[in-house]
């Protein structure tokens, strides 16, 4: 459950990010609301269309390619319905990534705990991480 914002994820990013969200409602009395997608195909097309009705902001976090992932398959139904939600993603770039850890690495493409609830508070954060 959550209000304004919700954190549409895929993969193992989903602990994150509601890890993310429990601390952000600690500090403000609200949070947003995660969903676990579990698939990206076939798309759960009624739960997309109640998040665009419901959701002012909608934000995908994938552990795989923003541009052809979830991402894209979100973007691409919202327009095609005309949804108003604001759309943003945070997911691996389109652009080589250096070796590290896995911590690593999900720290430098945005989808660590820290970074998601970053991006929460940061609700002006509208650009496509990725």
């Amino acid at each position: 459950d959550g209000s304004r914002t919700a954190l549409l994820c895929l993969g193992p990013v989903c602990t994150q990010a509601v890890e993310a969200a429990r601390e952000y409602a600690g500090k403000h009395g609200y949070g947003p609301a995660v969903y676990d997608m579990r698939w990206l195909k076939p798309l759960d097309i009624k739960l997309l269309d109640m998040l665009a009705e419901e959701f002012d902001r909608v934000i995908t976090l994938e552990d795989g390619a923003v541009h052809g992932g979830l991402f894209s398959a979100v973007a691409e139904h919202f327009a095609s319905r005309g949804a108003s939600a604001r759309l943003e993603a945070a997911g691996i770039p389109d652009e080589f990534i250096c070796q590290g850890t896995r911590t690593q690495l999900l720290a430098d493409c945005g989808l660590d705990r820290d970074s998601i609830l970053l991006r929460l508070e940061n609700d002006n954060n509208n650009d496509i991480n990725g």
